[in-house]
């Protein structure tokens, strides 16, 4: 016996003014680094990645509904093996029995003491240092104020010269001499190597000048300055809105889905059909709804519908 059926058909589309099927959107939600990683792969999407110029300038036309602060991009450092501030790998160490010891901490920087010996140390920490000549190593310069690793770094460059280094014993016989009762900055570090989460080879860096400084001894991930573009290092626990960056179809709220001038980048339709189907069909089924949403899929599709996702809802009929 053939039974009436009156069904509403939900059909939701998207009108896309732009190509933009990958692109950045901004997530207005303040987020961890992590925390916001994990919210873009949720999408199969990642945090921004910013490889040229032309996408440093894409990233900044993307509208932010008038933040204008710092936002995470996918851009992270470690830290690499025991580096001279010339570049060149550490082949002596005369580390302290207990060191080095960072475990889990963010000591990346070495001091000497009187005994010759080196530890770890902070470093934002501020200390006395020892500058060399450029030109004539054995000449050392024993710094007149304290100054954290990166500052003495500085100094030194400033005055033509460089963060003393210690290739071998008879250097580090002089140099402690230098420490006395106290500890002394040296020119070695694990310099934190910058890397974007998403694997591949980028070469390009737009940081904003200064940076990264690792202010704090512990900024290892990297922020987009709103402002202009420029790029800072901020400690990873920080809460800041983020860029995503892929399929943008699946931006959702709390996404911002519009482009600078006001424009939408996507923008959903919906329309509401009522139609009444005859079948002789038990709908009471679910294999027997499911095939009916099927075929009613298959048809659209045939009359030259795309990128829409069909919801039906069963209403009751009047019989009167």
């Amino acid at each position: 016996m053939d039974k009436t059926l009156l069904v509403m058909l939900l059909l939701s589309g998207f009108w896309t003014p732009y190509l933009f099927r990958n692109d950045y959107f901004f997530i207005k939600q303040n987020l961890t680094w992590d925390e916001a990683h994990e919210y873009c792969i949720m999408g199969n999407n990642e945090l921004a990645q910013i490889q040229n110029l032309e996408n440093a300038t894409e990233i900044m036309r993307v509208y932010t509904a008038e933040y204008t602060d710092k936002a995470w991009i996918g851009l992270l450092a470690n830290a690499s093996d025991w580096t001279w501030v010339d570049g060149e790998p550490a082949t002596y160490l005369k580390w302290e029995i207990d060191q080095p010891d960072n475990i889990d901490t963010d000591e990346y920087c070495v001091t000497i003491n009187g005994e010759g010996r080196w530890g770890l140390a902070n470093c934002s920490l501020k200390k006395p240092f020892v500058c060399q000549d450029e030109v004539d190593l054995d000449k050392l310069y024993e710094s007149t104020r304290d100054m954290t690793w990166n500052d003495a770094k500085t100094s030194c460059k400033e005055s033509g010269r460089f963060l003393v280094t210690i290739p071998d014993p008879q250097v580090n016989s002089k140099v402690k001499l230098n420490a006395q009762e106290t500890e002394i900055w040296i020119g070695l570090s694990k310099p934190k190597l910058w890397y974007w989460s998403e694997p591949g080879e980028n070469h390009f860096t737009n940081w904003k000048e200064g940076q990264p400084d690792n202010s704090n001894g512990e900024e290892s991930c990297a922020a987009v300055a709103l402002k202009d573009g420029t790029w800072t290092d901020e400690p990873c626990n920080a809460t800041y809105p983020f860029f995503c960056y892929g399929d943008v179809t699946w931006c959702k709220e709390p996404c911002v889905k519009w482009n600078k001038s006001g424009n939408r980048v996507l923008k959903a339709r919906k329309t509401v059909v009522r139609v009444r189907i005859t079948s002789s069909a038990n709908m009471k089924y679910p294999t027997c709804s499911a095939d009916l949403q099927r075929q009613l899929q298959a048809l659209l599709v045939n009359k030259g519908l795309t990128d829409f996702k069909l919801t039906w809802k069963k209403l009751p009929v009047n019989r009167t």
